[in-house]
């Protein structure tokens, strides 16, 4: 039964007060008020049983409360600003402020210092995606540390929700030779157990497929073929049982298709060809039906990086066959 931490407590007072409920109205008969005003002040712990009953009656649901316990703190949000500004001004100003990021929880809780760890890999990451720099040449050895707990911290997690996804996707494209694939597979695995059984939090499911599209991609260019082309085959078993996920992310399936051709163009397989022009060809229709932005970006992009990896001597259509 795992208990939650001090930042949890905070957040829940937060919710209470915005719907004006006083401790006695927001504990019912799960608690006394004493107890739920120990635990919003961090002087009682509080299982996660328990505390989906108490956010049930605020009209939250868990996925949107952790949401929330994540992203809520302004005084990150004024420092994740001032980094990016001052990395690109001034690296040892950037670096001083990234030191004070750390310190700020350096004796803190669990939840604070997987918060704290996240943003200094992100700033660094934003800063490698504006200026090309390759990540590995902005990251010392204490950064890497820090890498090292986001890893652990998010296998310790009974479930992951939309920040630790989002988590996975700041360090997976840039470092990816830092994530075993022993440990890629077993996330893969737990997000779709979970996906089969939520549906209602849209916000994670988007987080979620963009992870397993680039775990699915990292398989395959480390030549793990059959085990990205298993991986596929969940995510296509996952959307035909449960038809909720590909609603909430219609992208999906598309995301999942651009790696299923690449990982077999990537072994000069023909059939990587004849699943390009299929998706090729879709794309078309949808963008002449509606010429939607993102569904143009994701042709161009998908044609570019299909034109790269065909080795196979034959010919791709950009008009998918037509």
């Amino acid at each position: 039964m795992k208990e939650c931490a001090f930042a949890w407590g905070e957040n829940f007072k937060r919710f209470r007060e915005s719907r004006g409920m006083s401790l006695k109205e927001a504990a019912g008969d799960f608690c006394t008020p004493q107890y739920l005003g120990r635990f919003e002040k961090g002087m009682q712990k509080i299982n996660t049983e328990l505390l989906d009953l108490l956010i049930g009656r605020l009209g939250v649901n868990m996925t949107d409360f952790i949401t929330d316990l994540h992203s809520y703190n302004p005084s990150y949000s004024d420092k994740m600003a001032e980094t990016v500004y001052a990395y690109i001004q001034n690296g040892e100003k950037a670096d001083t402020i990234w030191k004070e990021i750390d310190h700020l929880y350096e004796h803190g809780k669990k939840d604070d210092l997987y918060l704290a760890s996240y943003y200094v890999i992100f700033l660094k990451t934003m800063y490698h995606i504006q200026t090309n720099i390759p990540l590995e040449n902005l990251l010392d050895q204490s950064d890497y540390e820090k890498v090292d707990y986001l890893k652990n911290r998010l296998l310790d997690l009974d479930e992951l929700y939309t920040f630790d996804y989002a988590v996975l996707d700041i360090l997976l494209d840039p470092i990816p030779d830092q994530f075993s694939t022993e440990y890629l597979l077993q996330i893969f695995n737990s997000t779709i157990k979970k996906l089969k059984i939520i549906s209602n939090a849209a916000p994670m499911i988007h987080q979620a497929v963009s992870f397993l599209g680039t775990a699915i991609r990292i398989l395959s260019t480390r030549g793990e073929y059959a085990l990205a082309e298993d991986c596929v085959k969940k995510v296509y078993k996952l959307l035909n049982d449960t038809p909720m996920v590909a609603m909430i992310n219609p992208y999906f399936q598309m995301i999942i298709a651009f790696q299923e051709a690449h990982n077999l163009l990537r072994q000069n397989k023909v059939e990587g060809i004849d699943k390009a022009h299929h998706i090729i060809r879709t794309l078309d229709h949808m963008i002449a039906i509606n010429p939607l932005p993102r569904i143009v970006k994701h042709k161009e992009q998908f044609v570019r990086d299909t034109l790269l990896l065909n080795k196979t001597g034959l010919p791709i259509d950009l008009k998918g066959g037509e």
